[in-house]
């Protein structure tokens, strides 16, 4: 004989994991709408400009690549409920594309705070990326493996212990770094406009690169059966509004376009 446990409405979701789908549902129907809205904006400024804003290519390669994380996501979640194994693959590559994605953003975020398209235009000297790029990459792997490693062994949600203590370090390390960027440019090239954007600029990127060590530390203090929903909605959250600012400062004649290249039409070619 086989017994199977279901909750009252068929699921074999436990109950910190009840309602997830919801969520993932309504992401994936907002990212659908920030998807095309984005590729749009792409499409109406190379017809009006007949060139293409990098930033915006790498913002827009971040968000379909999170669309097709919370895609696989959703459906893996939806089988389990029914079977309560989903599907092991999608489940995987969900947490790759994520990854990727999460990777993404946070380095267009930390090369904007840099200097790219506000006192340089192109990235020609790829020695100087490379640093930064291995610092973000190293942290999204740290953050996968980890987490993949004790996803079996939490009570209340995927980062309780040490190994969450570990990711939050090295997250409110890469914020440091991002401060560090941010100090460097505006002492290179302080003008009033610059420094504006920069301000608000780190307003929005201080919430996503510290939302997880924050959320980490709240999570306590809400019920443990609603730990686990916190972290991934508030993650979520944090990473969806960031998207949003950062897709709005790219497509309209604000802060940024006052303090980017765009604002005169120079495009210099060097990376110090």
């Amino acid at each position: 004989y086989e017994i199977f446990w279901t909750n009252s409405d068929g699921s074999q979701f436990s109950y910190e994991e009840s309602s997830l789908v919801t969520v993932y549902f309504l992401l994936l129907l907002f990212f659908s709408i920030l998807t095309t809205n984005n590729f749009y904006q792409l499409f109406l400024m190379y017809k009006k400009e007949e060139t293409y804003d990098n930033v915006l290519i790498f913002l827009n390669v971040a968000v379909i690549t999170e669309f097709i994380a919370i895609l696989f996501d959703l459906i893996h979640m939806a089988v389990y409920a029914n079977n309560g194994q989903g599907v092991q693959v999608l489940n995987i590559f969900g947490s790759i594309f994520s990854l990727i994605s999460q990777f993404i953003l946070t380095l267009i975020l930390i090369l904007i705070a840099s200097g790219w398209t506000i006192t340089y235009n192109e990235l020609q000297n790829i020695d100087a990326i490379i640093p930064i790029s291995m610092l973000v990459a190293f942290s999204q792997i740290v953050f996968y493996v980890i987490g993949s490693v004790h996803q079996r062994e939490y009570r209340y949600h995927d980062f309780e212990g040490w190994h969450g203590v570990i990711i939050a370090i090295i997250k409110i390390a890469i914020f440091a770094y991002f401060v560090y960027c941010v100090v460097e440019t505006l002492q290179q090239n302080a003008s009033q406009a610059k420094t504006v954007f920069l301000r608000k600029f780190s307003g929005v990127c201080t919430l996503y690169l510290l939302s997880f060590p924050l959320m980490l530390m709240m999570a306590p203090v809400w019920a443990p059966y609603l730990r686990h929903k916190f972290l991934v909605t508030g993650t979520y959250l944090a990473q969806t509004l960031t998207m949003v600012v950062m897709t709005r400062l790219l497509t309209s004649k604000g802060d940024y376009y006052k303090a980017s290249f765009k604002s005169h039409g120079i495009l210099p070619s060097k990376l110090d």
